[in-house]
């Protein structure tokens, strides 16, 4: 497996994600205030700042992913599944490098946390 690759790739989203965030947080403090305008400033001003915030929360989420990959090319486990320790497929790798789980594994995941039964 080509680790120093994947560093790399996890390094510039890694980035990419702080730089993203700082200015997130710039343009937020940018935001006119809410109740300084008419109802429809308001209500366009707080559909803005509700996608910002949204937008800003998945980028958390997802900083910590590349974090914990980054995390596991050090401790000598990345591209192995953290259920069953198999290796992850090279293609998942390059298309999502800071995954967790193998295709299987993630579909469980993914599963449970749309309150879907899972059973195998």
């Amino acid at each position: 497996m080509k680790i120093e690759k994947y560093r790399k790739m996890l390094q510039a989203k890694e980035q990419q994600l702080l730089a993203d965030l700082k200015r997130a947080g710039e343009n937020s403090r940018q935001q006119p205030q809410l109740g300084t305008g008419d109802s429809g400033d308001d209500s366009v001003n707080s559909e803005v700042r509700e996608s910002l915030f949204g937008q800003v929360d998945r980028d958390r989420k997802l900083l910590a992913e590349v974090q914990a990959a980054l995390q596991r090319i050090k401790e000598g486990a990345f591209g192995r599944c953290l259920d069953d320790g198999e290796i992850i497929d090279p293609a998942r790798l390059e298309a999502v490098p800071w995954t967790s789980y193998c295709l299987k594994h993630q579909q469980i995941h993914s599963d449970e946390a749309e309150g879907k039964t899972v059973s195998f």
